[in-house]
């Protein structure tokens, strides 16, 4: 008779216990699909801060190129000040996956990758402000020599071809690295 209740008391417990961990590996598995779905949607969002930044730098790009061409074929053409060559980029996603936890599941590769994109971007925010800086100072500068008007032209040239290869670049990088790199990644979460 003990023997049987307590067959009966383990069992009881043996059922407990099961029914226990069967409801924490539920719960696990719901927290786990929930953190997937943060996580896609997060990198969703970040391919749309992608592209936008893409299709800025593209219209830039085409701004730019034209400018310059037009410099070179028109060598009377003054050299114009362009307020509209903003290429200010807050990179809200950007900043936010590196102060939180979006890339700890990510390789070494992708997040060099997307680093690079990010440096990118600051090496021609800095060139713009400088191209801004140099060409209001140059504007502002009642007499010019010839002289100085040649160098000035070369230099703008130069600089807007400068401008310009970064913001290719810029380009390449986004549609050939960064977004079929985090549309991969978004897979490999589902």
């Amino acid at each position: 008779m003990k023997k049987l209740k307590l067959n009966g008391l383990f069992f009881e417990v043996l059922i407990i216990f099961i029914g226990l961990s069967a409801a924490f590996f539920v719960d696990d598995l719901r927290d786990q699909k929930r953190e997937d779905q943060i996580r896609i949607n997060f990198y969703n969002s970040f391919i749309l801060e992608l592209e936008e930044i893409r299709d800025r730098t593209v219209v830039l790009k085409e701004a730019i190129d034209t400018l310059g061409t037009a410099l070179i074929n028109r060598p009377e053409m003054e050299i114009p000040y362009r307020r509209n060559f903003d290429f200010t980029n807050n990179l809200f996603i950007i900043h936010s996956a590196f102060g939180g936890d979006n890339f700890t599941a990510v390789g070494p590769e992708y997040l060099r990758n997307i680093e690079f994109g990010a440096n990118n971007i600051k090496v021609i925010e800095k060139r713009f402000n400088i191209l801004d800086a140099e060409t209001r100072r140059y504007i502002l500068k009642s007499e010019k020599t010839k002289e100085e008007k040649s160098k000035f032209r070369e230099w703008y040239l130069s600089e807007l071809e400068f401008i310009s290869f970064y913001l290719e670049q810029l380009v390449i990088a986004i549609e050939k690295g960064a977004i079929p790199d985090t549309q991969a990644f978004i897979e490999s979460i589902k």
